[in-house]
């Protein structure tokens, strides 16, 4: 895992490299997991780092509604409203979150940019 707000390079790439909706709900939900007690100091930076796994959902044909409710069942009311209304969102992009989809080696990786 990155830093409690910001998921590194191996969460939703992988995923996405597997090509794995499994692998982005579980990442998704230990990411929540980790940053929930950081929504009530800034909700912002949690979502900084919900915009990797929504683009993920998206490439992987996944709703991305669907993933971030699941992923999101078992968490405080905070965390789940700001996770269900995220998802919700119609503006979300990789570089508006400061996040970028990159080719490496191994295929693309999602970086900070």
């Amino acid at each position: 895992m990155g830093s409690r707000t910001r998921p590194n390079c191996d969460e939703p790439t992988t995923a996405l490299r597997q090509r794995s909706s499994a692998r982005l709900l579980a990442d998704l939900t230990a990411f929540m997991g980790a940053v929930e007690p950081e929504v009530a100091i800034d909700f912002r930076d949690v979502l900084v780092g919900f915009a990797p796994f929504y683009d993920c959902a998206i490439r992987l044909g996944i709703d991305p509604i669907q993933l971030f409710e699941s992923a999101a069942r078992d968490r405080g009311a905070p965390l789940r409203e700001l996770a269900t209304t995220f998802a919700r969102r119609s503006d979300i992009t990789l570089a508006a979150f400061g996040w970028q989809l990159v080719d490496r080696a191994g295929g693309p990786c999602y970086r900070r940019a």
